[in-house]
């Protein structure tokens, strides 16, 4: 593992620079205002795509997970996974943590640290969005995308998911 973030002379883990010559480290929202001063100084994604074909509510790799089958496209990086978050990830799993509106959970404070950065809109009333429903072939003006979950056999996964559930909001 690469010391303070450092690969060779003076280059920088993008994951981890925030946490070391420049800033101390970590505090909360401080990966999302690093990544938003990246995307303001260095580059921004012309298009920013996310395909959620399956979304984990407690693990990227295990279940439990809900099949969503959607593919979200944008213009802004921030206003995108606001929405995805809100409308996938938070309305499938209801985890606190997951609530990109809570004031004082991670996602949000993340979120609200890069678009203060430059990173992008951060009030989804200003980001147009357009939500087409494959399966009818009409536009659609409710974007939660909740579905059955597949819950799956691993207890630890399972007895996480029924932790965060169950823990109360900051």
């Amino acid at each position: 593992m690469p010391e303070n973030g450092k690969l060779t002379d003076a280059y920088y883990n993008f994951h981890s620079f925030p946490f070391n010559k420049w800033a101390d480290g970590p505090v909360a929202g401080m990966i999302g205002a690093e990544i938003g001063m990246f995307m303001e100084t260095v580059r921004r994604a012309d298009l920013n795509i996310i395909t959620a074909e399956w979304v984990g509510l407690v693990s990227r790799t295990e279940p439990p997970v809900a099949r969503t089958r959607a593919v979200l496209v944008g213009r802004d990086p921030v206003a995108l996974d606001f929405h995805t978050a809100k409308y996938l990830l938070y309305s499938n799993s209801k985890i606190p943590v997951h609530n990109p509106e809570d004031p004082n959970g991670p996602l949000h404070q993340y979120l609200t640290a890069c678009a203060a950065r430059g990173g992008g809109e951060m009030d989804e009333s200003l980001v147009p969005v357009r939500s087409h429903d494959f399966r009818t072939g009409r536009a659609s003006s409710d974007f939660r995308v909740i579905v059955p979950r597949y819950w799956g056999f691993h207890p630890k996964m399972l007895a996480k998911y029924l932790a965060l559930r169950l823990s109360k909001p900051h």
